[in-house]
């Protein structure tokens, strides 16, 4: 797309020498027609110039790959080149450089160049996509001015999108117990079943309900028809919420990439895990009540090319994390023991009280790493408050310096169960 900006001081400066120049004719006799042509010719070359180099320009941008995984380095080249057999006049372009940790990237001004006939401009450097989200990389525009400043034509180019999806890594069986669940714990999904190695006692038969499940024993010794009532047994099922609360102001931005990232790859390593075996799970994003049911490996495939999208921008307490009876995981960057200041309360009150209840509930806090130190001692004496209930629930911190090896500790509590 082509812009076009007019410089109306230099066109007004412009017409008053022209004037001017005008104006003195014949006052200097055969020499008032050069005066004249002087000014009109500078502004015609300027102009012949600026539209001679527009229609003779190219240019060519190049990335290592189109689809970088996170960290990998990516190498960029830009090549512009005068098809013409003229010089060019300034040609400056701008680089567009965003995405998560690029914002202290050199090439943030206009860079600029004249080239001589048939010559090349080669520019270069080396970028990381080192976090999930997306990123603008390459030519934003190239302007093209005449030497008298008369006008200013702008090729808006398109640079190039990456997407960088979270990292999906092998879990342990022993991550398994996070979703399994029994009795009065039912799925979402077909509600309870019963389970025939889950006795519990015979009653009357009713009328209607014909001879399934007839204890035949008990009838030929009592005369009374009675039937086998088994326990209702649930299939397995996790709902995970995400606590989308920002880390606060303080916290540097690499840090705070960090424990986003960890979070967000926590999670869809899990329901990478889950969907391999059958098991379906509910992702909740932050305090909205919009829930993700991943039942199909297609629900799973929509929710991760939409994952560059979650952010954790959302200011409100994750309630939806303790308003059901079924197995819970939240993961959390907020220390469990400092109130919010919209609701004057803490995580770890309401998982305390979810755990004593006998609800499992488990927490993973993704930390950053300058805090991690403080957030696992205060882990520690929280797991020995609730030592009794241990089985309820895990409640591990996580330091995001060490990726997924950071992630032992979870597997190696739920091992201990």
């Amino acid at each position: 797309m082509l812009q076009v900006r007019l410089s109306l001081p230099v066109i007004m400066v412009l017409f008053f020498i022209l004037a001017l120049f005008n104006s003195l004719q014949g006052l200097v006799g055969p020499y008032s027609g050069i005066l004249l042509f002087i000014p009109v010719s500078l502004v015609g070359g300027s102009l012949f110039q600026l539209f001679y180099t527009y229609a003779h320009f190219g240019f060519h941008q190049d990335f290592s790959t189109d689809h970088p995984v996170r960290g990998e380095p990516v190498r960029y080249s830009l090549v512009i080149h005068n098809e013409g057999f003229l010089p060019t006049t300034l040609i400056r372009y701008e680089f567009s450089y965003t995405g998560p940790g690029l914002e202290t990237f050199f090439y943030k001004g206009l860079q600029g160049c004249i080239l001589l006939p048939h010559e090349n401009q080669k520019t270069d450097f080396t970028f990381y996509c080192q976090y999930r989200g997306v990123y603008s990389v390459g030519i934003r525009r190239l302007i093209f001015r005449d030497m008298l400043g008369i006008i200013e034509l702008s090729y808006i180019a398109e640079p190039k999108i990456f997407y960088v999806y979270p990292e999906i890594h092998r879990l342990p069986s022993s991550i398994d117990t996070l979703f399994s669940s029994s009795g009065e714990q039912s799925v979402l999904y077909g509600g309870f079943t019963e389970e025939v190695g889950v006795f519990e006692n015979l009653a009357p038969l009713r009328n209607g309900e014909g001879d399934r499940n007839i204890a035949w024993k008990r009838f030929a010794s009592t005369g009374v028809p009675c039937r086998y009532q088994y326990g209702k047994a649930s299939g397995r099922f996790l709902k995970i919420v995400l606590d989308q609360r920002p880390l606060p102001e303080g916290i540097p931005s690499e840090e705070r990439l960090l424990a986003e990232d960890g979070a967000i790859s926590f999670i869809f390593s899990l329901l990478n895990h889950m969907i391999q075996r059958g098991i379906p799970a509910d992702l909740v994003l932050g305090s909205t009540e919009t829930t993700y049911h991943i039942i199909e490996r297609n629900d799973f495939e929509y929710l991760y090319q939409i994952s560059t999208g979650i952010s954790f921008t959302d200011p409100r307490f994750p309630f939806t994390a303790f308003t059901t009876d079924y197995n819970v995981l939240l993961v959390t960057l907020q220390s469990l023991w400092e109130e919010d200041p919209l609701t004057h309360m803490d995580l770890y009150t309401h998982i305390e009280q979810r755990v004593r209840s006998e609800k499992n509930t488990h927490c993973v806090l993704f930390s950053p790493p300058s805090l991690y130190s403080t957030y696992k001692m205060l882990a520690e004496k929280s797991k020995e408050a609730l030592y009794p209930f241990r089985k309820n629930g895990v409640l591990q911190v996580v330091n995001s310096n060490l990726g997924p090896e950071g992630w032992k500790d979870i597997f190696d509590e739920l091992e201990a169960f």
